[in-house]
């Protein structure tokens, strides 16, 4: 059984970022999850209670957050580089339970998640994936794709290390989250 939860686990808009035409053709990561394993798969969009309760019942959570679709200004404004709140409310309700949590990262630029960093079972940064990332992040997640992108840019632990930064001297923050470069492969 599996939980999958959050706003963008099962908006097409989110998977293709704001320059992309609607309607879109492809698969939210909800449905992609659905097709690719056999048992009961439950959805919660982003009612805490209820998440809570379903992730006592499941062997895994499936956690999307992140961006909606935007073209030039971000929806929390350029100085918060911090998921929306009740985005993190929800993925620690559902971690407090005890449930393994993967956190799928749908995002147009570095994210301050230090929280998750080091509390969730799993982190994919998906970007915006595209028409196709639904099935692409379903694959990933349940083995049949092997990850091996790398971290663009420094995902920092803090605005203040973000505001710390020199604009002329990329990566030069102090203790990222994660470094340039980082990422895991399956072994």
């Amino acid at each position: 059984k599996a939980l999958v939860a959050g706003p963008r686990s099962d908006d097409m808009a989110s998977l293709g970022g704001g320059w992309t035409g609607y309607p879109q053709p492809g698969m939210t990561l909800l449905q992609a999850v659905k097709n690719k394993i056999s048992g009961k798969v439950v959805h919660v969009l982003s009612n805490v209670t209820k998440a809570k309760k379903v992730a006592k019942e499941v062997d895994v959570a499936i956690v999307a957050v992140g961006e909606p679709a935007y073209i030039h200004t971000s929806p929390w404004g350029p100085e918060k580089l911090t998921l929306a709140d009740e985005q993190l409310e929800l993925i620690k309700a559902i971690h407090k339970t005890g449930t393994p949590t993967v956190v799928v990262l749908l995002m147009g630029r570095p994210y301050v998640i230090p929280w998750c960093g080091e509390n969730v079972s799993g982190i994919l940064a998906a970007y915006y994936p595209g028409t196709r990332g639904g099935e692409a992040i379903a694959d990933v997640l349940f083995g049949d794709h092997n990850p091996n992108g790398k971290l663009p840019f420094q995902m920092p632990r803090s605005m203040k290390q973000v505001k710390d930064q020199r604009e002329d001297a990329p990566f030069d923050m102090e203790d990222p989250l994660y470094p340039y470069g980082y990422g895991l492969s399956y072994k």
